[in-house]
């Protein structure tokens, strides 16, 4: 099995954690004298990631939120560049960006998206995204690709509507 690199710090009262689009986690505060932070890979940084993730159906970019527009109840194809030999994506899951006060992110979300199974694509998947914004409420996410093998693509920025 795969290990993950050790946390260092303790980490309680007022401290955080960050997901970061590359898939680590930032950790930081906490009760200690120090002001530091530390960045935890978990053991799926180790695996080959999905690269060159795009989307293969028209999608807005929206320049002012440098993210893609994503309506809802709508399917999108997502691929990257070729998986190693009988991995195939597995997932696609939107993250919502951390906003965390008194270490408590109330905003936490972690919603996947259906899979369109009887789309058949080599290096890539169709998704549908939530059905309406009660599944994941209007705003910012990280859309990230899973593979079979529990990889994690980089994040594509996108915004739901």
């Amino acid at each position: 099995m795969l290990q993950a690199n050790p946390v260092t710090s303790v980490r309680d009262y007022h401290s955080s954690a960050v997901l970061l689009p590359d898939g680590r986690v930032m950790l930081g505060g906490g009760n200690t004298r120090d002001y530091d932070y530390e960045i935890y890979s978990p053991h799926y940084m180790q695996l080959p990631k999905p690269q060159g993730v795009a989307f293969r159906t028209p999608v807005v970019f929206d320049p002012d939120m440098t993210a893609f527009t994503l309506n809802y109840n709508t399917t999108y194809e997502i691929g990257s560049n070729t998986l190693p030999l009988g991995e195939y994506i597995q997932k696609v899951v939107l993250m919502a960006p951390v906003s965390t006060t008194h270490h408590s992110d109330m905003h936490a979300r972690y919603v996947e998206t259906v899979l369109d199974t009887t789309a058949e694509l080599a290096d890539g998947v169709a998704f549908t995204t939530p059905l309406d914004d009660k599944h994941a409420p209007r705003g910012i996410y990280m859309l990230f690709l899973v593979t079979s093998a529990g990889a994690v693509s980089d994040a594509i920025w996108v915004v739901m509507r």
